[in-house]
């Protein structure tokens, strides 16, 4: 029995059934909700940990303990302050090209008859005009935001939209009520992670759109991965939409084409 008790009162003194101290550790730039997951793999058998406005509580062993604050060195780290560039470049074109010819010389008696002759003789008129036009425009934005946290860059418009509403008299008459105006978005979330000079962005576009029913609205997204450096234009996509026309006859031939290239880029900047 006295072997018994003895053995009872060495297990309790061990550091297993220790009761450690309440370790209160507060917290930089993290949240408890970010580094828990992290450092609970790191603690023994009955240690606990929990968190909340920005403190840790801790308890574990002193050797625990040392491991986490080191831990926590390298993760509890304020999240970067960044600049979301966007830019939307438009480039127009347009090119025509116009070729006619004539001769003047009569033959057999019928004047506006047309053969094939040389060009250098005089009766033989040639005509050839060629027109090129280049537009380009951008546009630049810019929005803050910090690193983890997602940003919706956004191109709204107004429609006009009706929508319904029934009443009754005693008539059993129907009434409408006026159309109004409601916003509608477009645009994407972007949601940037740093790796030294590194950037990943994830990008999901958001797109509404008037629905088939009156008053009602659909909505469309869709989710991708880019990556890039910081300072540097990444591209995100881009629309090209073109326009060619060709004519020709006995005397002339004409050729024109026409059409727009639009691209979207996308930078991100450290704040310091």
């Amino acid at each position: 029995m006295r072997t018994t008790v003895l053995l009872l009162l060495l297990l309790i003194n061990t550091p297993l059934f220790a009761d450690y101290p309440l370790e209160i550790i507060e917290l930089k730039g993290r949240t408890p909700d970010e580094v828990i997951p992290i450092l609970r793999p790191h603690l023994a058998n009955g240690d606990s940990i929990s968190g909340m406005n920005n403190q840790l509580f801790l308890r574990t062993s002193p050797e625990n303990l040392h491991e986490i604050r080191a831990l926590l060195s390298r993760i509890d780290i304020p999240p970067r302050r960044l600049l979301l560039s966007v830019r939307q470049s438009q480039q127009r074109f347009s090119r025509s090209e116009e070729t006619s010819h004539a001769i003047d010389t009569p033959i057999g008696g019928h004047v506006n008859e047309f053969i094939e002759r040389p060009v250098e003789e005089r009766d033989i008129r040639l005509r050839s005009l060629k027109a090129d036009s280049e537009d380009q425009l951008a546009q630049t934005s810019a929005i803050q935001t910090i690193e983890g946290s997602p940003a919706f860059i956004a191109i709204g418009r107004s429609l006009p939209v009706t929508r319904y509403r029934r009443y009754r008299d005693r008539d059993y008459r129907d009434y409408q009520n006026q159309a109004e105006a409601r916003s509608i978005s477009t645009g994407f979330y972007a949601l940037p992670r740093v790796n030294g000079e590194h950037v990943t962005v994830r990008i999901t576009p958001l797109m509404e759109f008037p629905g088939r029913t009156p008053g009602s609205f659909e909505l469309m997204h869709a989710s991708t991965l880019v990556t890039g450096e910081l300072g540097q234009w990444i591209r995100l996509g881009g629309a090209e939409e073109g326009q060619s026309r060709q004519r020709s006859g006995l005397s002339f031939y004409t050729e024109s084409d026409r059409g727009r290239v639009e691209t979207l880029w996308l930078m991100v900047e450290e704040i310091r």
